[in-house]
């Protein structure tokens, strides 16, 4: 589960392969460990963003218990928005979000918001 367009499928999509439900309508509370808390907070932190993304965007449309193939166009739909907010390598080259994972998205964006706070 480590690039973002995984972790979006299994946040809006129950799995057909195990039957686990969409990890939208999981709660913290439903995992035991204080680390899977943790992970499972920043996952939600990302998938969060993304939903505000694809909410506003006058492109993609929301759909609230979407398909598979759905919830991919609803992604395809707010990724390059994502990426812009990601914004550059320090070396200044394009991040390419295949290559990144969601904890490193959510990180940088998790960061991007802090440093927006402090000014």
């Amino acid at each position: 589960m480590g690039s973002v367009i995984s972790a979006w499928q299994q946040w809006m999509v129950k799995s057909a392969m195990t039957g686990n439900p969409a990890l939208r309508t999981v709660t913290s509370l439903d995992l035991c460990k204080g680390q899977q808390r943790k992970m499972f907070s920043n996952m939600s932190f990302l998938m969060h963003c993304i939903e505000d993304k694809v909410r506003r965007s006058a492109t993609a449309s929301w759909i609230p218990k979407p398909t598979l193939e759905q919830a991919n166009q609803m992604f395809n739909e707010v990724e390059e928005e994502l990426l812009q907010e990601v914004g550059d390598t320090a070396s200044g080259k394009k991040r390419r979000l295949c290559q990144l994972g969601w904890k490193t998205i959510a990180n940088n964006l998790g960061h991007l918001r802090q440093n927006k706070r402090k000014k």
